[in-house]
This record gives C-alpha cells, sequence and structure tokens, in this order.
C-alpha cells in the first residue's frame, strides 16, 4: 500500500509538471497571437493543446486502478500510433506483434510503457528525417520486449546525452519500473524497452 501510495504520488507530480510546461507553451503562444495572427503560430497552439489533452487522458487512466493489463496498455500504444497517422502524413508509421496474454502492470509501469513508446515515437517523427516509423511487440518466456525502430539518419547518443531530456526520461522512466531500456542508433534509431514478465 505504500509504495502504490507513493507511485501514485509521483505520476501526480508527473501529471502537474508536465501540465506545467504545456499551459506555459500555450500562454506564451497566445500572448504572441495578440500582436500578429500567424498560421504557424496558431498550429503550434493547437499541438500543444492537443500533447497537453493526450497526456493529461493517459495519466487519468493509469491512476484510474492500481493494476492495468499488457493488453490494454497495448491497445493505448495502438491509438497513440493512430493518431499519429493522421497528423504526420509524409511519415508511413507500422505496428506488429501483440501483448503477452494475461500480464498485469501496475498502473506506474503501464504509463511508463506509454510514454517510453511516445518519446520514441516523436523523437523519430522530430529528428530521424526518416520515412518510417515501426513499433514491434514480442515476448517469450522472460520479457516483453517493445522496440520503437525509424529508417532516419540517425544520431549518436553519447553526443546529445547531456543535452536531451527526452532520451534521459526515458532511461529513467525504465530504470524506476524496473524495465531495461537500450538505444542504438547507425542507420536509423532504435530505442528497445523490455518488460519482466516473472
Amino acid at each position: 500500500k505504500e509504495a502504490e501510495e507513493k507511485e501514485r504520488k509521483r505520476l501526480a507530480a508527473d501529471l502537474h509538471d508536465h501540465l506545467g510546461v504545456q499551459a506555459n507553451v500555450i500562454l506564451h503562444t497566445a500572448e504572441q497571437l495578440r500582436s500578429e495572427v500567424d498560421p504557424g503560430l496558431i498550429g503550434h497552439l493547437n499541438d500543444s493543446a492537443k500533447d497537453m489533452l493526450f497526456f493529461l487522458r493517459e495519466t487519468l487512466w493509469a491512476l484510474k486502478s492500481s493494476d492495468v493489463s499488457a493488453e490494454n496498455t497495448w491497445l493505448r500504444i495502438l491509438n497513440f500510433m493512430t493518431r499519429m497517422k493522421r497528423t504526420y502524413t509524409n511519415v508511413r508509421f507500422e505496428i506488429n506483434g501483440t501483448p503477452p496474454v494475461g500480464l498485469l502492470l501496475s498502473s506506474a509501469k503501464a504509463l511508463n510503457i506509454l510514454m517510453i513508446i511516445q518519446e520514441a515515437v516523436n523523437n523519430a517523427v522530430r529528428h530521424s528525417r526518416g520515412t518510417l516509423i515501426r513499433i514491434v511487440s514480442e515476448s517469450n518466456e522472460a520479457y516483453w520486449r517493445l522496440a520503437v525502430t525509424d529508417n532516419g539518419t540517425g544520431f549518436s547518443p553519447e553526443r546529445v546525452k547531456g543535452e536531451s531530456y527526452g532520451l534521459a526520461n526515458m532511461k529513467q522512466r525504465a530504470e524506476s519500473s524496473g524495465f531495461r531500456f537500450n538505444l542504438s542508433s547507425r542507420e536509423g534509431t532504435q530505442a528497445v524497452i523490455e518488460i519482466p514478465l516473472g
């Protein structure tokens, strides 16, 4: 009970922090729109509001119950990818595989899986200059493995180590949940999380 309460408080802090950042972006953009109507600024404001609502919806979903099934978590990933397809029509999004049957996750772990996947896909869209982003789900007796791969230009993880909060957040989320996390980039980039089944 104590550990569960600690996780719920941490999730509440995540919600507060993320929405605070997004609200400031919206506020700043709205201030700029007062002086000049710019279609680019309007689009940016719209995207920020959508991101804010997505994070709020997914966090509240995770907080509703103490345990979440892998199937339900996978469904949220599918829904996220459908949303990305509608927004980024110049990129092909593929999703393959199925989640392990009967696996229950704490709400904190389920949300961390979703946020890691979201961050990896967003990074690929924004930075890779790739035309294909793929998510693959597979499992064996020990792990549920989720891999996000793009066909972009790649980058040096060591070079951006101290500059990317997104990469640090993915690693921190994985570590706090007891997941294995690996990021590799050569011709394209692959982010992998492995969730223990035992």
